[in-house]
């Protein structure tokens, strides 16, 4: 039964497919849709002379080079504008879906956002990640994968070529007859339900 999904929102110019997917989702199972907007924050350095990129984006990479404070400050507050954004396209769609929906935004470090969203999509039925477009931010790309492998629970990874919302005309079964085999389609059931049989 799918009754609590999340998504990952795209804190960009536009959303990603996996909003709508999950809209489209929840509205087919009248389930209740989260969506995930990072808040990135940065480290504070101790200093006070300036930050380094190892401080933005919270790994060991880009130490040598020093970002004025004045910088970082224009920084976060267009990533608080940008998350704000994208909450708003959110509730506007949800809305217009008329889903049960609510945004949540909580604080990251680019590092570890991906672990965090691992961590949040336990809770849930179902967690939709868009696929991370070629030459995006790798922080997409550590969110699928975290999805996936850190979650434990069943994770619908949409494309980013996806224009369409859920259809379940047709619905084809991979089978090895391994373990993950069986997982998989015992996670994929409440939507193998759904198809469409007449065909």
């Amino acid at each position: 039964m799918i009754k609590d999904i999340v998504v990952n929102l795209s804190v960009g110019e536009r959303a990603s497919p996996a909003e709508d997917y999950a809209i489209s989702i929840a509205a087919t199972f009248d389930a209740h849709v989260a969506g995930i907007a990072f808040l990135y924050h940065r480290i504070v350095p101790a200093a006070g002379a300036g930050y380094t990129l190892a401080d933005i984006y919270g790994t060991g990479s880009g130490a040598g080079y020093i970002i004025p404070p004045e910088m970082v400050e224009t920084l976060q507050r267009d990533n608080a504008a940008a998350t704000k954004a994208a909450v708003d396209r959110f509730a506007t769609a949800t809305a217009r879906a008329g889903v049960s929906a609510e945004p949540l935004t909580p604080g990251a470090r680019f590092a570890s956002a991906g672990e965090q969203f691992g961590r949040i999509a336990r809770r849930f039925d179902l967690s939709l990640v868009g696929q991370a477009e070629p030459e995006t931010s790798a922080i997409e790309k550590t969110i699928v994968e975290a999805a996936l492998f850190d979650s434990g629970r069943p994770v619908i990874v949409v494309p980013y070529i996806q224009k369409a919302p859920l259809k379940l005309d047709r619905v084809m079964v991979c089978w090895d007859g391994s373990r993950a085999a069986a997982r998989a389609i015992a996670d994929a059931m409440p939507l193998l339900e759904r198809q469409d049989s007449s065909r």
